[in-house]
């Protein structure tokens, strides 16, 4: 397997932030946790790499997005799911990773970054991107895969410069 980048983002509720089209330049895959907002957020996000999204608590039924996703990338396995609390699993996520066996979990919908291995799985939540509001943090995550080994870089928006 060879040297890889990937773009995870969250809680975007409708709003698309230009900077990203710089953070994420170069990223192979897009995996968006949830509570998208708008059609547009995607087709934004589409535009500079494939994307790979989920419906989250605040999503209408009308994005016809699924709960979960699985995406299996040059033999990379990643699971997507909104809600998530990786230390203490509830029984479906649990399942799921038995089942599928990623490599890394992508979710969010708590705001609040989150980046660690458990049981030798990535779990990472990219926080909060979307509107700014109330001095928010805002953040997006950026994973790699080098040497064999996943690291993953919380970014925050605020201080990124186009």
């Amino acid at each position: 397997m060879r040297n890889m980048l990937f773009g995870v983002i969250s809680d975007t509720h409708g709003y698309f932030d230009e900077r990203l089209r710089y953070i994420f330049a170069g990223v192979r895959h897009i995996f968006h946790c949830g509570d998208v907002g708008t059609p547009d957020v995607l087709l934004a996000l589409e535009t500079i790499a494939p994307v790979t999204a989920v419906r989250g608590n605040a999503d209408s039924a009308y994005l016809q997005l699924p709960t979960t996703q699985k995406a299996e990338i040059e033999g990379l396995r990643f699971l997507i799911k909104h809600e998530v609390s990786p230390l203490v699993l509830d029984p479906e996520t649990q399942c799921l990773i038995e089942e599928f066996k990623p490599h890394a979990m992508f979710f969010g919908h708590s705001h609040k970054p989150f980046v660690d291995f458990v049981n030798n799985i990535l779990f990472v939540n990219p926080g909060y991107a979307g509107r700014p509001k109330y001095e928010a943090d805002r953040s997006v995550a950026l994973v790699r895969f080098e040497n064999n080994q996943f690291a993953a870089e919380i970014i925050p928006l605020k201080h990124c410069i186009m």
